[in-house]
C-alpha cells in the first residue's frame, strides 16, 4: 500500500522502509555523489600551470623596456609634414600663407628649396627650410631685411617651428629671382663671354660685394663676408639691362665649416687661405670672383682638370698652395693684370674694390707675386734695396 510520501508500507510489520532513490545514472550523474553535471560548467584543464605565488605581479606604473628592435627616429631627416601632403614640406604656419607651386630642389643646408605663391597677393617667393640641425645666423637675417635691393636678394621674413616631437627647423621667405643664376647664363653660351659682357657682369658683382664689406649692417657691426661667392649664388633679376643679385650670404658657413670640412665656401672658387684657417675676411671673395673672370673669359674653369672634370679637395688645395692659377688662356694684357691682381695667393696683396675701381678707371694698379712687383707690362719691377742696419 502506497502512502502519500512514495514511500511502500506493507501491512502489519509496523515498520517504515528506506525511501526509493530515483535513478539517475540517465542524466549522467555520479554515483557516488549523486550529483548532476552542470553543462554550462568549464572542466579544469590538466595541462594548465598553477600560478607561482612567488612570483611578483608587474608594476603598472614602470616604463616598458625599449623594444631592441625599434628604430629610433634620424634628428637629421626632414620632418614629416603634420599637414596637408600637399604642403611638400613647408612648416604649417607657412603653409597657411603660401600655397606650393613646385619645388627647386635642394641645395646646401636647406632640404626645402621650394616656389610658392602668396595666398593673399598672389606674388611668387622663393621658401627655404633648414635641416633640424641647422641654425643660420639670426642677425644676418635681420640684416637682410633691410638691406640694399639692388645689391642683395631680399629675405622677406624667417621664424622658426617646432613640430610634437620636439624637432625646430628654420625657414625664410625670399622675392623670387625668375631670371635665373649666372652660372645658367655662362652655361648658355657654351664658350668664352666677350669681353664687354664680362665687364658689365663684373661691375654687377664689384658692387654687390663692395656694398656687402663696407655697408651692410649686421648686428653692432658694419659689413660682412660672403665666403661662398659662385656663379651659382648671383641671380639674374633682369637682362635687359644686366641685374645682378647675390644670394645665400653665408647664412649656414660656419655651421658648414664646423660640420663637414673646416671651410665654408665651394672648393673650386675657395681662395688658398681658407683651406687651412677659417677665414671670415673679405679677400676670399675678391679671390671668388677672379675665378668667375677667369671663367667667363676662357669658357672654361681654371681649376678643372684637362677633361673638365673636378679635382678632389686635397689635391686641388695642394696645387694652389704652390701654383698660381693658370691664366694662359687669358691672352688680353689688362684683363691678364686684373685676374693676376683678384688672383694673388697672398690675401694681404691681394686686390680689393679699391684696385679694381682703380682698374675699371682705366689704372694699373700693380700686382705683387712672388715677394716681387708685377708691373702692367708684365715685367717685375726692381727689387727695393734694403735698408741699412740700424747704428
Amino acid at each position: 500500500m502506497a502512502d502519500g510520501s512514495g514511500m511502500t508500507r506493507r501491512e502489519g510489520d509496523g515498520k517504515i522502509p528506506e525511501p526509493t532513490l530515483p535513478d539517475l545514472t540517465w542524466a549522467g550523474a555520479d554515483p557516488t555523489t549523486r550529483r548532476v553535471p552542470d553543462p554550462t560548467r568549464r572542466e579544469a584543464d590538466p595541462t594548465r600551470r598553477e600560478a607561482d605565488p612567488t612570483r611578483r605581479e608587474a608594476d603598472p606604473t614602470r616604463p616598458m623596456p625599449a623594444d631592441p628592435t625599434r628604430r629610433e627616429a634620424d634628428p637629421t631627416r626632414p620632418m614629416p609634414a603634420e599637414q596637408d601632403a600637399d604642403a611638400g614640406g613647408l612648416p604649417p604656419e607657412v603653409f597657411a600663407r603660401y600655397e606650393p607651386v613646385r619645388s627647386l630642389g635642394a641645395g646646401g643646408e636647406a632640404h626645402v628649396v621650394m616656389l610658392v605663391r602668396d595666398r593673399r597677393t598672389g606674388e611668387h617667393r622663393v621658401v627655404k627650410v633648414y635641416g633640424v640641425q641647422i641654425r643660420p645666423d639670426r642677425e644676418l637675417f635681420d640684416a637682410l631685411r633691410t638691406a640694399d635691393a639692388r645689391q642683395v636678394v631680399r629675405v622677406l621674413e624667417s621664424g622658426e617651428y617646432t613640430d610634437a616631437y620636439a624637432r625646430t627647423v628654420c625657414w625664410e621667405v625670399m622675392e623670387y629671382v625668375a631670371g635665373g643664376s649666372l652660372a645658367e647664363l655662362i652655361a648658355e653660351h657654351a664658350g668664352p663671354l666677350d669681353a664687354a659682357r664680362v665687364r658689365t657682369i663684373m661691375v654687377e658683382i664689384a658692387d654687390a660685394l663692395r656694398y656687402m664689406h663696407t655697408s651692410l649692417r649686421v648686428g653692432g657691426g658694419t659689413g660682412w663676408t660672403h665666403r661662398d661667392i659662385k656663379p651659382g649664388n648671383v641671380l639674374v633679376r633682369s637682362r635687359q639691362p644686366l641685374d645682378l643679385v647675390l644670394c645665400d650670404f653665408g647664412l649656414v658657413a660656419a655651421i658648414r665649416a664646423t660640420r663637414r670640412t673646416g671651410r665654408a665656401g665651394t672648393p673650386l672658387y675657395q681662395a688658398p687661405e681658407t683651406w687651412w684657417r677659417n677665414s671670415h675676411e673679405p679677400p676670399q671673395d675678391w679671390w671668388a670672383l677672379g675665378i668667375i673672370v677667369v671663367e667667363m673669359l676662357t669658357g672654361r674653369h681654371p681649376n678643372r682638370g684637362p677633361a673638365h672634370e673636378i679635382p678632389e679637395a686635397h689635391v686641388l688645395f695642394e696645387h694652389l698652395a704652390t701654383h698660381d692659377v693658370d691664366l694662359s688662356g687669358v691672352t688680353d694684357p689688362r684683363w691678364e693684370l686684373l685676374c693676376r691682381g683678384l688672383l694673388t695667393r697672398a690675401p694681404e696683396h691681394r686686390w680689393g674694390a679699391a684696385q679694381v675701381a682703380s682698374w675699371l678707371a682705366g689704372g694699373s694698379p700693380p700686382v705683387q707675386a712672388g715677394g716681387a712687383t708685377i708691373m702692367p707690362s708684365g715685367t717685375p719691377a726692381p727689387a727695393a734695396s734694403p735698408a741699412p742696419p740700424a747704428r
